[in-house]
Parts: structure tokens; C-alpha cells; sequence
């Protein structure tokens, strides 16, 4: 899983297998390009998404955005 993260641009969460339940995303997070996770289960919890200042998407649940990542990006597409 963490060689996969590696440099990725997003992460896609497609099983609802508990051992992806219980992966470390902090690390996880520092290993991806953006901090993005889209998860077609829900098997992740958004509060924790949001601890861990990831921009988390789910079906059915409200996002979990990071404004100032939006921000910066808008900023420096103009630049």
C-alpha cells in the first residue's frame, strides 16, 4: 500500500477491508503528492480525515476540505 502512495496524486479507498481501516495516513499523507482520499466504502472516518488535514471525499457524507490547499492552488495557477 505505501509503495503504491508513493508520489501518487490521490488515494482511491474502493474495499472495505479492515486492514485498510487501520493503515497509518499520517504516513500515508506524507507520502502522497496531494493530500487527497476518495472513498468509495466509507470506510474511513472524516473526523479523522480531518485531523490528519486531508481533503477527504465519500459518497453519501459531506467533504472534508482543506481551504487553504484550494487557496494556494487558485494563487498560484494565476502566478
Amino acid at each position: 500500500m505505501e509503495n503504491a502512495a508513493e508520489g501518487a496524486d490521490a488515494l482511491l479507498v474502493l474495499t472495505e477491508w479492515d486492514e485498510f481501516k487501520h493503515l497509518d495516513y499520517a504516513r500515508i499523507r506524507r507520502l502522497l503528492r496531494y493530500p487527497i482520499i476518495v472513498d468509495g466504502r466509507n470506510l474511513l472516518s472524516p473526523e479523522e480525515m480531518r485531523k490528519l488535514d486531508f481533503n477527504y471525499l465519500s459518497i453519501g457524507r459531506p467533504d472534508v476540505t482543506r481551504v487553504e490547499v484550494e487557496r494556494n492552488a487558485s494563487t498560484e495557477a494565476v502566478a
